[in-house]
């Protein structure tokens, strides 16, 4: 009888979980507050609920970034990517960013990166390999003095 109660006791947590198995929400986050900081989805390829693929795909992926809002960070600025949830096992995670038509990889360390010292406008590509597929986001950043 203990044992049978200890089974349920430990079953009863198990069923109260809840597994978000969409792609995750990419949210920016530093030391100001940012109006739009969640970047757009541009093209996925992911095994969402029930198996069932989640499939997007953007043309041309530079005119969607551009057409994103705008958001202002400081020049040499220490930028957090937030999930809105973890619920995949990562693979790989790459920052590029596009300025006047120049790519430029990020290092991105502990789930954070910097952005360059050089002012102007960009475009931010996220790619995200995870064990349930992967998924790009994209965005539009003005970096200030």
């Amino acid at each position: 009888m203990a044992i049978c109660l200890m089974l349920l006791i430990c079953l009863a947590g198990c069923i109260g979980e809840n597994y978000d198995f969409t792609p995750p929400g990419i949210t920016l986050s530093s030391s100001a507050p940012v109006e739009w900081d969640k970047l757009a989805e541009a093209n996925i390829d992911w095994l969402g609920p029930e198996n069932k693929r989640i499939d997007k795909e953007v043309e041309d992926f530079s005119a969607f970034a551009a057409k994103q809002p705008e958001m202002r960070f400081a020049a040499g600025e220490t930028v957090d990517l937030l999930f809105d949830h973890g619920d995949f096992d990562f693979q790989s995670l790459s920052v590029r960013l596009w300025h006047g038509g120049e790519e430029t990889a990020v290092e991105v360390e502990d789930l954070a990166f910097t952005l360059p010292d050089t002012t102007g406008d960009y475009l931010i590509e996220v790619n995200l390999r995870t064990d349930r597929g992967s998924a790009q986001y994209a965005g539009k950043l003005s970096i200030y003095d």
